[in-house]
């Protein structure tokens, strides 16, 4: 989560989600599931869905990153998350 300026980590919590229509992701940490990923992220912005009804949830498994990357995965994942116009937005 990226609220004030600040990220936060929760454990997962499905019953969170209850309410919206989601596309929930899980993908492994590496630059090459970020760049598989973007065709589906930019459709889904281009369909402009009403952000009261629908909402994507990306789970980053940082566990999964060559050895040595996670800080570097995560670090990327935060800086994209800050750009207001960034090509993945976890939410």
């Amino acid at each position: 989560m990226y609220q004030n300026q600040q990220f936060s980590y929760q454990n997962w919590d499905s019953a969170q989600l209850v309410g919206k229509v989601r596309v929930i992701q899980h993908i492994a940490g590496r630059t090459s599931a970020k760049e598989m990923n973007d065709p589906l992220i930019s459709a889904i912005k281009a369909a402009n869905l009403a952000r009261e009804y629908y909402q994507t949830t990306t789970i980053v498994n940082t566990d999964d990153a060559i050895i040595d990357t996670g800080p570097f995965v995560r670090s990327s994942l935060e800086e994209s998350k800050k750009a207001p116009t960034g090509k993945f937005v976890p939410t």
